[in-house]
């Protein structure tokens, strides 16, 4: 196994997922939540102030930094990240209508303000919002397809859960 792709839900949880991936696969990619603009210092400290859940995320990571820093967790693979595949998810979603689309609504994931405190929100509260996890777990097995990656998960027993899967 090259590398897996893991759902930041199951970081965050620490699930068995997380701790599998993490164990087996010698680099494992999340949706890493940062701003669209970059990771630069100001961008970062924008987020921080502007999505006060962005600054509670980064403080309840902490324990993940050095697996960051030694390349073990990655927020892109071949130099690509995947909120690209998560904002096209998210588009495709809305735009076909259905019983999927009601449930989902409207995209936060165009806005750095709003992609940053609708996902790092539901990630400290536990949630699985829908209108989060659906395009994110869409996105991200649209990202380890493209590139070949392994996708490990964990077993969810909410609705948004069950349209995930």
């Amino acid at each position: 196994m090259q590398g897996a792709v893991l759902n930041p839900y199951d970081l965050h949880a620490r699930s068995e997922a997380a701790s599998a991936a993490l164990l087996l696969a010698p680099a494992v990619v999340t949706l890493r939540p940062a701003p669209l603009e970059g990771t630069g210092a100001d961008a970062l400290r924008a987020a921080a102030e502007d999505a006060p859940a962005f600054g509670e995320l980064v403080r309840a990571w902490a324990w993940s930094g050095p697996l960051w820093r030694g390349g073990v967790l990655r927020g892109t693979w071949d130099g690509e990240e995947p909120i690209e595949d998560v904002q096209r998810a998210a588009r495709e979603i809305a735009g076909g209508g259905g019983p999927l689309a009601e449930v989902v609504g409207a995209s936060p994931f165009e806005d750095t303000r709003a992609y940053l405190q609708a996902m790092c929100q539901d990630l400290m509260r536990g949630g699985r919002d829908p209108g989060v996890a659906v395009p994110v777990a869409v996105g991200l097995e649209s990202f380890a397809g493209r590139h070949g990656l392994a996708i490990v998960r964990g077993q969810g027993k909410s609705l948004a859960a069950k349209f995930e899967a």
